[in-house]
């Protein structure tokens, strides 16, 4: 596989999955890796969609998880690229179709009610008068909204589940109010919720959210939170077991 300049292929789920990286571009992080963790995925399933799906993180790390058709929907060419590269160095060709088109126009490509899973590591910042963006276009796209936006993703995701699909979201607390809010909007109720801490004695960073299309968002459930470090620089053991895999 011939690499591009500043490109570089890291390897995921105890060196398992390669995938193609650049430090010109948002590289996944963590959000990528608990996301994928915990998106189930029935045998039955046979449509997965990851929606904003960068350079292929969460749909590289699902091929350890189902046989499924994986569809990856990104706007970014650079992006779509590196996660066709990263396609054939794990030889899943035949199970990832990658559509490099804007998400709120996946009905063109998509049929209506089709998926049976969808999970999507959004841009987490509104653009707010005093927002400070990342000059580099590609990490400005990634983190905050500015090519899409919180109800324009959750309008997309239910139109393409279908009824009972699940749908997977890694997010931020501080907005949460305004989830529940969108989820329930688009007929999303919301099974189950995970706060994700840095350490045991800090806020929640992070918030991974389950939802379902057409179920009533009656009797969530709370799970226990997940903490990162046990202490600076060393992960708990949760997290190390979920990292490799």
């Amino acid at each position: 596989m011939n690499l591009k300049k500043n490109e570089r292929i890291d390897y995921i789920f105890n060196q398992s999955l390669p995938i193609i990286q650049s430090k010109d571009v948002f590289s996944f992080s963590l959000d990528a890796i608990i996301l994928a963790y915990y998106t189930k995925i029935s045998p039955q399933s046979k449509v997965v969609v990851d929606l904003g799906s960068g350079n292929g993180a969460v749909a590289t790390f699902l091929l350890r998880k189902t046989k499924a058709k994986i569809i990856e929907i990104e706007l970014q060419k650079q992006l779509v690229d590196m996660a066709r590269r990263t396609r054939e160095l794990n030889h899943a060709q035949k199970q990832i179709t990658i559509l490099n088109i804007d998400l709120k126009d996946s009905l063109k490509y998509m049929a209506h009610d089709s998926v049976d899973v969808l999970c999507c590591n959004p841009p987490y910042f509104k653009i707010l008068p005093h927002s400070i963006r990342n000059p580099n276009s590609a990490f400005a796209i990634a983190r905050h909204e500015v090519r899409t936006n919180l109800l324009q993703i959750l309008k997309t995701t239910n139109l393409l589940l279908k009824s009972g699909g699940r749908a997977y979201f890694v997010h931020r607390p501080e907005r949460l109010t305004e989830i529940l809010a969108g989820f329930s909007q688009y007929n999303l109720g919301i099974n189950r919720l995970k706060f994700i801490h840095s350490f045991r004695n800090t806020n929640a960073k992070m918030v991974f959210i389950e939802a379902i299309k057409g179920k009533s968002s009656d009797g969530i459930k709370i799970e226990p939170p997940l903490y990162i470090y046990k202490k600076k620089g060393i992960y708990t053991s949760e997290l190390s077991d979920i990292i490799n895999g």
